[in-house]
């Protein structure tokens, strides 16, 4: 009897763990895809008063496509800085997930992270681009998720043209609370990066280490707070010689439905 009980918990809990598609780690892509129908509505609130709003819809079997736009200066006195454009992203995926396959997905995706550098045509963080994504769910443990990719991105003024790679770990603890930790290789992002108001963009060769929480608040809404560069590798994030001044924390609000 008390293995039968461990059994059905550990199925509901697999069932629980997939009943939400995740289609990024922190900023980072996996192979997942919203159901054909489902749409998310989101705001990401991050350093500088910054601001974005996006939309992602399964249009199609497969195929999930989305729009974001924002600025930094939204809240305060100072004039807000919109990005020139929208940020445009469409992933499909090819290949679904089987017990001991992963699920495989390409795609591209304009939107990078932070405040955008107008003189080199370049988010903090620099955007995907191309990419291909591969995701694994319950792995050993019911909830435990691997995510790989490897991309190339488009914003390259900067004269780093190189392939890119992450990896991310994803655990939902039941159908509450998940925790994720990606870490971008940023072998794109190591080069002399210096735009025209002499903001520093140049990676350290440390990568990206980026972690998050997210918490349901209902079957529609959840909230997720992401730490994004916390071995410290971009020095425009934060002047880290500043005690006062630490990695960059997020706030993201997502609301899910369908139609």
């Amino acid at each position: 009897m008390k293995k039968a009980l461990i059994l059905i918990f550990i199925c509901l809990s697999a069932v629980l763990a997939n009943a939400y598609s995740f289609t990024y780690i922190v900023g980072a892509p996996t192979a997942d895809v919203l159901e054909q129908g489902e749409y998310d509505i989101w705001t990401k609130i991050y350093r500088n008063n910054g601001m974005l709003i996006g939309t992602q819809i399964g249009l199609f079997p497969y195929i999930t496509i989305g729009l974001s736009y924002g600025a930094e200066n939204m809240v305060g006195n100072l004039y807000p800085d919109w990005h020139e454009l929208f940020d445009a992203n469409v992933k499909f995926r090819f290949f679904q997930e089987t017990q001991m396959v992963p699920a495989f997905a390409i795609g591209f995706d304009s939107m990078g992270h932070g405040a955008w550098h107008k003189g080199l045509n370049r988010y903090d963080i620099k955007s995907k681009g191309f990419y291909l994504a591969a995701s694994k769910h319950n792995i050993l443990l019911p909830g435990f998720g691997a995510h790989i990719g490897v991309n190339r991105s488009l914003e390259v003024d900067d004269k780093d043209k190189d392939i890119n790679a992450w990896v991310g770990l994803q655990q939902t603890i039941g159908d509450v609370v998940n925790v994720f930790v990606e870490y971008d290789l940023a072998t794109n992002d190591n080069d002399r990066s210096i735009d025209a108001d002499g903001f520093d963009l140049t990676g350290d060769g440390k990568g990206y280490l980026n972690a998050g929480v997210l918490v349901s608040i209902s079957e529609n809404l959840d909230i997720r707070l992401s730490l994004y560069d916390i071995l410290k590798n971009n020095p425009n994030l934060g002047d880290y010689d500043n005690k006062d001044i630490v990695f960059d924390r997020a706030i993201k609000i997502n609301f899910r439905t369908s139609f």
